[in-house]
């Protein structure tokens, strides 16, 4: 959307998501909850029956909160029901994990596959949108982990432009005594081996966070401290600390050879979704199955087949969002009671200037006085020809800056945080 800017700091155009009110997403990626362990993804992943199963980045144990993890745990439910035989299979959800199932199935001989989605488009948590005619995101923005990213495999063959991201040499603004500094990967090392080194029952990550910084052998202050774990943890999950499992709940993912989609992830999911069934506005709303087939119903009416993949959000399904008939076994509640979902929100931001300093990594991290306000920034300006750049917020900041707000009061809020941050930064470096 477009505005009229007030000063050099109001953007003149904005687009701006709401993940946490959309009722088909509930928010970002999920996370493990205090006493949980991969063990719950990989129940939840298990086959409810022979005719129906759960598929997307919360089932997947080793890559879960990311694109490539919702995508190869579709093709590990699709290729489920090529070994059953299954001649007709029903999607609901297509999100990567969806598109995934599909794509891989319709690729086999005799299956026909329909994919019914709630909204109005295909991506789920993946939402590209054009400002001023270029590709921007809403959802998922990089193809993480490098190499063992199937996407990514699936992007080179198709040709399609990404750009790496060095996550690892951000430029840090705030107030001097929240900024990370030099020490910050030390930090994280330290407080991995803290966790690591826990004994007895799991307990909430914020006990050991508090723990490990009252008695902690460094030389770096506590605000140093709590500000790595804003950037590192807080940033990448978007659920409380005192939700959050001490042992599991800082799990692999960014940092490893990411890169963005020059064209958008857009590119990508119409890649998969390309030659396939697939009925938009087509909310599942029950599920019933048994030995002779599924049968899925909602406003659309009802349709039958062999098995149904549900490709849905874990929270959707927590919400009661979805009847299951019967209902879901207690395995499968009980891991998903372990399932947390983070708050963080996108906000692209299109100014007429640059006004904010260059990042040689193009990647800008901005925190707020208080532990706990933190948000990340891809300057994309260089690649765009334009002054544009995209935030990510997380937790608190995601919650203050959003609620109750028009897209523009969260355009214009997000613009002042990162003016803010910078005029912190400027003003620690004339006092040095």
């Amino acid at each position: 959307m477009q505005t009229d800017p007030a000063s050099p700091h109001h953007p003149v155009g904005y687009a701006v998501s709401r993940w946490w009110d959309d009722p088909y997403s509930r928010g970002a990626w999920s996370a493990l909850k205090v006493g949980a362990s991969a063990a719950a993804r990989e129940t939840l992943g298990q086959p409810i029956s022979p005719r129906l199963m759960l598929a997307g980045e919360y089932t997947h144990p080793g890559q879960a909160g990311m694109t490539h993890g919702a995508y190869e745990e579709g093709r590990r439910a699709a290729e489920y029901c090529l070994a059953w035989g299954y001649g007709a299979v029903l999607v609901a959800g297509a999100g990567f994990a969806g598109l995934a199932a599909a794509a891989w199935l319709n690729d086999a001989a005799g299956v026909q596959v329909t994919v019914l989605e709630a909204r109005s488009r295909i991506g789920g948590r993946v939402h590209s949108v054009t400002l001023d005619g270029m590709a921007v995101e809403l959802g998922a923005n990089w193809l993480q982990q490098g190499a063992r990213n199937g996407l990514r495999d699936l992007a080179d063959a198709a040709g399609l432009a990404h750009i790496v991201t060095d996550f690892h040499k951000p430029l840090d603004l705030g107030p001097p005594e929240r900024v990370p500094g030099r020490d910050a990967d030390m930090l994280a090392a330290h407080l991995r081996q803290h966790i690591a080194a826990l004994t007895g029952p799991d307990v909430a990550l914020l006990q050991v966070v508090e723990g490990w910084i009252a008695g902690a052998r460094t030389d770096a202050s506590a605000a140093a401290m709590r500000a790595m774990v804003d950037v590192e943890i807080v940033l990448d999950s978007g659920v409380p600390l005192d939700e959050m499992s001490a042992r599991f709940s800082w799990e692999p993912g960014v940092g490893e050879g990411d890169s963005w989609l020059k064209d958008g992830y857009g590119s990508l999911q119409m890649l998969l979704a390309e030659g396939l069934d697939i009925r938009l506005e087509h909310p599942v709303k029950a599920v019933r199955h048994d030995a002779n087939g599924v049968s899925v119903s909602g406003g659309f009416g009802s349709l039958s087949g062999d098995a149904v993949i549900m490709a849905v959000p874990a929270a959707v399904i927590k919400a009661g969002a979805i009847a299951f008939d019967p209902p879901l076994p207690q395995d499968k509640h009980s891991a998903l009671g372990l399932i947390a979902t983070g708050q963080v929100e996108k906000v692209v931001l299109q100014f007429e200037e640059r006004w904010w300093p260059v990042s040689a990594s193009g990647y800008l991290r901005t925190l707020g006085a208080e532990p706990g306000l933190v948000s990340e920034w891809l300057d994309m300006t260089d690649t765009a020809g334009q002054p544009v750049i995209t935030g990510i917020f997380a937790g608190k900041w995601a919650g203050d800056l959003w609620t109750g707000k028009t897209d523009a009061e969260v355009a214009k809020a997000t613009a002042e945080v990162l003016h803010e941050a910078m005029e912190a930064s400027a003003g620690r470096r004339a006092g040095t």
